[in-house]
């Protein structure tokens, strides 16, 4: 698993693209934390999907590291609350394992 992060909005070594400050780029058959639903994207879809998880017995992300979005070790309400803060407040991208 590989994630990128771009602390001056461009990826060293990479000359040909710019990214956003901090931004989370998915390589090719990686997962990024936060990605609860596998849809290549860390949206709300992602927050319903793991409080679908946590309290209604939903499926789990695959892999389960995916649902992970602040790396603590466990997927609970408190990733679905940082992807929210990551979507609708600017808060800190999700963390890479």
């Amino acid at each position: 698993t590989v994630v990128v992060r771009a602390p001056r909005g461009r990826c060293a070594g990479e000359s040909r693209r710019n990214y956003a400050e901090d931004s989370v780029v998915l390589i090719a058959g990686a997962y990024v934390a936060g990605d609860a639903n596998g849809d290549k994207t860390v949206n709300i879809g992602d927050a319903v999907y793991v409080i679908n998880y946590v309290f209604r017995s939903g499926p789990a992300p695959e892999p389960p590291a995916a649902g992970d979005a602040n790396c603590d070790g466990r997927i609970n309400v408190g990733d679905a609350v940082y992807i929210v803060n990551y979507i609708f407040r600017s808060g800190p991208a999700p963390c890479y394992p």
